[in-house]
């Protein structure tokens, strides 16, 4: 695991949060940032059929939020959702979704249960694991 993937430690201290509020579901969000560093995230509702053990962003506020990095001149780095009751590496729709984000975005899986955070890259075709750093 030669790489890492750098966070502003509240983001994770928010995701612990929205993963308490939306429990027993899962919370999904995207990520922001500047020169490699994750420093924002918008919340954005799951409308999954499933939101036990699925994700589904409504449509219309990650379209709001990407604007929103776009006014404020942030890259979307990626995505990140809890597992309230498995562990926090990726399920089987986790690897489906994975084509449609493109190669080297990062991907964050929160385990409610587990109180642990895994982070990942994302290639064409899967996650591979990466060391997460978090800036205080």
């Amino acid at each position: 695991m030669s790489a890492k993937i750098v966070i502003h430690a509240f983001i994770h201290d928010e995701l612990k949060i929205q993963a308490r509020k939306t429990y027993p579901y899962e919370c999904c969000g995207i990520l922001g940032g500047t020169n490699g560093l994750i420093n924002t995230v918008y919340w954005i509702n799951n409308i999954h059929y499933n939101p036990y053990i699925n994700f589904l962003m409504e449509p219309y506020e990650l379209l709001s939020a990407l604007k929103e990095f776009s006014k404020k001149q942030l890259v979307w780095r990626g995505v990140v959702h809890s597992h309230p009751l498995s562990a926090a590496i990726p399920s089987q729709e986790d690897l489906e979704f994975i084509p449609n984000l493109s190669p080297g975005m990062t991907y964050l899986i929160y385990s409610l249960s587990e109180r642990v955070t895994n982070g990942y890259l994302t290639t064409n075709t899967s996650l591979q694991p990466v060391k997460v750093t978090y800036l205080r």
